[in-house]
Formats: structure tokens, sequence, C-alpha cells
């Protein structure tokens, strides 16, 4: 195992999705109903309002937002993956993106009805993420932060033969060697945790966090353990080389 390689979640490695666009949208699930409800009750009504979304992907959490009347635009640091965009939603005049890390992106201050980043602040540089959030709201505006927990399922076929394409390149060339460990709602709003899973290090405590803890599902897709791998483990040098 090469443990001086690190983790894998160094921040130089946010561009690596990039280069398998239409896999990595393959495997990729979206999020459950039930939490773009209640983020639409928290915030009320979007029809006319502005929304922001910071690493929008293939755009998996992109189209229920533009569904529920936001305008919608898009922070995408992947060149291919904002094409990609583009290209998914043409036909919507309620949509934009624009291709280029959130640090780096110049936008309007007080601008914005709702900030949301859906499984991808974590790669935003929080010392400069985090006060720039807090600039483009309009008042009262709300920043939403959500991502998917995997959970684990010991035993599952599926599930064990994804770890075993796990551990034959991504735990022998990484640092860590640790399977997902089923963690409580308690656990999952510890500091800690919250820095780990959204890439907080500043301003934790005045940042407003609204997580769904609850059993809601959302389809998963019908691929090959080899397939839903791959847009983590990518290419790996022979470890034994």
């Amino acid at each position: 195992m090469g443990t001086q390689h690190g983790t894998g979640w160094e921040r130089h490695n946010r561009i690596l999705f990039d280069e398998m666009v239409e896999r990595y949208d393959k495997v990729r699930w979206g999020y459950p109903n039930e939490l773009y409800a209640d983020i639409l009750r928290y915030c009320g009504p979007g029809k006319g309002n502005q929304a922001l979304e910071i690493g929008a992907g293939t755009g998996k959490a992109t189209g229920p937002f533009l569904d529920l009347g936001y305008d919608v635009t898009a922070v995408e640091l992947g060149k291919n993956m904002a094409a990609f965009l583009s290209e998914k939603f043409k036909g919507n005049p309620n949509f934009r993106v624009i291709s280029s890390a959130f640090e780096e992106v110049s936008l309007d201050d007080d601008h914005y009805d709702l900030i949301y980043a859906a499984t991808s602040f974590h790669w935003v540089d929080a010392e400069a993420g985090v006060p720039k959030v807090f600039r483009l709201p309009k008042k009262g505006g709300v920043f939403a932060l959500f991502r998917c927990n995997a959970v684990p399922a010991e035993g599952q076929e599926v599930y064990e033969e994804i770890q075993k394409v796990y551990e034959a390149t991504y735990y022998r060339y990484y640092a860590s060697k640790e399977r997902p460990v089923r963690k409580s709602g308690e656990e999952l709003l510890r500091p800690a945790e919250i820095r780990k899973r959204f890439g907080l290090c500043c301003g934790l405590e005045r940042l407003p966090l609204y997580e769904k803890l609850d059993t809601a599902k959302v389809d998963v897709p019908n691929v090959t353990a080899e397939e839903a791998a791959a847009p983590v483990i990518r290419r790996f040098p022979d470890p034994t080389g």
C-alpha cells in the first residue's frame, strides 16, 4: 500500500471527474424528492428566484431546481462537465453555466435567493469559499448544503463486488484502507464530521446547516461494480510495480 499518495481527496483531484463525464453521469445517483421539498418549504416558492449552484457536475441537482421555477446559474470547474450541462439544459432559458472554480468566479453580491452545493463543497477552499458564500445572497437568502452519504451494505453481492474493485486499486494506492462505516444522525452532525464531509474549516459556527437525516431512498443506477467504482478509482499504477 502506497501511503505516500495521501487519501485521494486532496483538492487537486477535484478535476479528475472531468475526464469521465459520461461514465460519471451514468453511475452517480441523484437526491430524494423529499429533500427538495424540504428546501422549498424553508426557502419559499422558487418561481422567478435566483439560484446559484456550486459544483454542478452533470446536473443531478440542477434539474429539480429548474423544475421548481428557479433561474439557475451553475458554476462548474470542469470544462467537459460544463459543456455537458450546456447541452443537457440547452432548451431552458432559465439556466446558464459558468466554467470556473467557485473561488475564482466573479459574481454579483447580494444577488441570489438560494445558493446550494450538492456533494461538492468539500472540494472548495473554505477559507475563500465560505466568506464568498456570505456575500452573494440577498437579505434573507439561503445557503443549502446537502450530500449523499454512502451506507455500507456488508454481505450484499453488488456492494462486496465494488469493495473488491476498491481494494485492488484505491485502497492499495492511497493511505486509507478503511471501508465505509455506518454513521448515526448524531455522529454526522458532529463538527469533525461536518468538516470532513462538507470541507468547512472556517466560519462553521455562522453557517446555517440544514440536513435531512432520514431513510429517504433514491433511484440507484443499474451498473456493474467496475462502472460504479470508476469515477473514484480512475486508473492507478500497478501496486506491485
